[in-house]
């Protein structure tokens, strides 16, 4: 089975959480990636509920293999995009060239996020044609950008992110209306905590803006970069964490 996705994890401290996280990957319907994990440098047992989890339940090592896992131990804490940065131009795009001519989609999930069932299918779907009929326009499927899902809380459910949206003087805000909307609807940006983007366009545009330290904003500048280029930013409504 060929893998289309680079699936991009950034731990750090994440040791309270990353197993579910890691369990929730593995248990999902979608089978066709290679995950990714660059840790920051973690102080506390993080390395070691990773490799915990791999040992558990017996993940393959080959590299690019389907649903293989890299571990890659950071000397320092770098910030979220360098480390993003370096797993797609460091470590795939250099030191492993060969698999990027069959990998098509890079996804971002935050180490705390538990995902349901279908949402890493139906983010990386959100690309393909045939959900042209679920966002409106239907043929504006081939501009889309970068995509995202709807994040909930833990125990409530409790709604916490639908979308991100822009004030006129750059204020941002999470979208809440979205849990009332259906298919796949338009946004000013989607969050790095569940994102999805073409592997091209993330090279393209050169990653992530390495000068957002530690964290936040750099999704948020890819996907206004993206905007200028003509493509649009969705939240899939069927991808949710």
């Amino acid at each position: 089975m060929d893998i289309n996705t680079f699936i991009v994890i950034i731990t750090y401290n994440s040791q309270e959480f990353i197993g579910k996280c890691l369990d929730s990957v593995y248990s999902s319907s979608f089978k066709k990636w290679f995950l990714t994990i660059v840790d920051n440098n973690s102080s506390d047992k993080t390395i070691e509920a990773i490799e915990d989890f791999t040992r558990s339940k017996k993940t393959s090592s080959a590299l690019f293999a389907p649903q293989g896992l890299k571990l890659i131990k950071m000397k320092k804490n770098t910030g979220f995009a360098p480390a993003v940065n370096y797993a797609v131009f460091d470590f795939l795009l250099k030191q492993h060239p060969g698999p990027k001519k069959t990998l098509q989609y890079l996804v971002l999930l935050n180490p705390d996020l538990v995902i349901k069932n279908n949402s890493i299918f139906n983010l990386v779907n959100t690309f393909i044609k045939k959900n042209e009929d679920t966002y409106p326009g239907g043929n504006n499927i081939a501009k889309i950008g970068a995509a995202g899902g709807i994040i909930y809380g833990y125990e409530s459910e409790k709604l916490q992110n639908a979308g991100g949206k822009i004030r006129p003087n750059f204020i941002t805000y999470h979208e809440l209306a979205g849990a009332n909307k259906t298919g796949i609807y338009e946004v000013d940006y989607a969050s790095g905590a569940i994102f999805a983007t073409k592997l091209e366009y993330f090279t393209r545009l050169s990653g992530f803006d390495p000068g957002y330290r530690p964290l936040y904003y750099e999704e948020l500048d890819y996907c206004l970069k993206l905007k200028k280029l003509g493509f649009k930013i969705v939240i899939n409504s069927k991808s949710s964490a």
